[in-house]
């Protein structure tokens, strides 16, 4: 063997077993230790809906988001959250919520955006992304 294989076989056995220990956090590199437990620790953001039986836009959302596939894995970005805005009234109240359909957007305890309404995929879509 010569000694360019050996130094290769060496990198390779070395760069197998550290991923096979799934690099522990003793390596310290780019994401060592506390910066990767603070990317792994944050939390999905909430899609909070708010819908009825009774309403038009809302059985078209419904039915948009599950059988549109490019919507569907957007949403399964987030944790959904759906109420009934006819059952849900101490909801309402938090939310601020007086038609449906109502999508809002929570990320760390903080509402970042919400649509009121539902008019097409494209615009919801927009409104996710």
């Amino acid at each position: 063997m010569n000694k360019y294989t050996m130094i290769c076989a060496f990198f390779g056995l070395y760069i197998s077993l550290h991923s096979l220990i799934g690099f522990s956090q003793q390596t310290r590199g780019f994401f060592g230790g506390s910066e990767m437990d603070f990317l792994m620790s944050k939390k999905p953001a909430k899609l909070i809906i708010f819908s009825a039986d009774w309403c038009g836009p809302c059985q078209a959302a419904k039915k948009a988001m599950k059988e549109n596939v490019a919507l569907k894995r957007i949403i399964d970005s987030y944790e959904v959250v759906q109420y009934n805005f006819d059952v849900a009234i101490p909801m309402r109240r938090k939310y601020n919520v007086n038609r449906v359909p109502t999508f809002i957007v929570v990320a760390d305890g903080e509402e970042v955006r919400r649509q009121v309404g539902f008019s097409s995929v494209d615009k919801f879509k927009n409104f996710l992304d």
